[in-house]
């Protein structure tokens, strides 16, 4: 199953993208911050994997069987993200997408009270929203956002 990611995306997320590339000129500035990522090789994941729990099929079945579903739905069978655990409070998530070595590695984190309090469908619409942010690279645009102190080239 193939998705015409064009034809589901909306119009303004569109258009506001394309102008920061086109008008503001901002891909050599991604290009070059994913570059120091990428030198690092270390960052959110590890975070993640030292405070949060990264879940499986063995260790949470039942989430696990949803998020993969999702992603299947989504058609992400080439790009499964690491789902995560967070220790949070409150219903949300997140979506990360880093740049590793050669690779990138994409993440998606729960926290506790959506997985007690949310039911299937509705986890299923919130992973959904999640894993949209990276098919759509809206995380890739996390850089212009970054004071000079939390620019990675400067840690």
């Amino acid at each position: 199953m193939s998705i015409a990611w064009d034809e589901v995306r909306y119009r303004g997320d569109a258009r506001d993208v394309q102008e920061l590339f086109e008008l503001y000129k901002v891909s050599d500035f991604l290009v070059a911050s994913e570059e120091v990522l990428r030198r690092q090789d270390s960052g959110t994941r590890e975070i993640l994997m030292t405070h949060g729990i990264r879940l499986s099929q063995n260790l949470s079945p039942r989430i696990y069987r949803l998020f993969e579903e999702t992603c299947a739905n989504l058609a992400m069978t080439d790009m499964v993200p690491e789902l995560y655990l967070l220790p949070l409070p409150g219903i949300n998530a997140c979506a990360i997408w880093e740049p590793r070595g050669d690779d990138t590695v994409s993440m998606v984190g729960l926290h506790p009270e959506a997985l007690e309090r949310l039911d299937d469908a509705e986890l299923r619409s919130f992973m959904g929203h999640e894993l949209g942010h990276l098919v759509f690279e809206h995380n890739r645009l996390n850089a212009l956002s970054l004071d000079d102190e939390n620019r990675p080239d400067k840690t």
